[in-house]
């Protein structure tokens, strides 16, 4: 009987051990599951985060744009105005600049070099 029993011991043995194989085999599914579950998760959080940051970057992009834009009229008006100013102020004082220009150059008055000795 001694041996019938151990026949039988050694048969819940391996019973017991595939039972543990199976077991650890079902734990490691679930964990792989729960990996790839969690993986999953992360990469929708990664893709919303993503968006919404897009999202406020074009917002900011907007915003700034039309500052830009704000700022190029008010720029162009500006150049335009002080264009304009200058323009007149060239035609009204256009002759008289002339005048002394060519007042200067025609009179000369002779004189010795300061440093010519006599």
């Amino acid at each position: 009987m001694s041996s019938a029993h151990q026949l039988d011991g050694v048969s819940q043995l391996q019973q017991a051990k595939a039972a543990a194989t199976a077991k650890i085999e079902a734990a490691r599914a679930r964990r792989i599951i729960r990996l790839k579950q969690a993986k999953d998760e992360a990469k929708l959080d990664i893709d919303a985060y993503k968006q919404e940051r897009e999202a406020g970057l074009k917002e900011l992009e907007l915003t700034l744009g039309q500052s830009n834009t704000d700022s190029d009229h008010k720029i162009g008006a500006f150049t335009r105005y002080e264009m304009s100013n200058m323009q007149l102020l060239y035609t009204q004082n256009k002759e008289a600049a002339l005048a002394t220009l060519l007042r200067e150059v025609l009179t000369v008055t002779p004189s010795v070099h300061r440093n010519m000795r006599l």
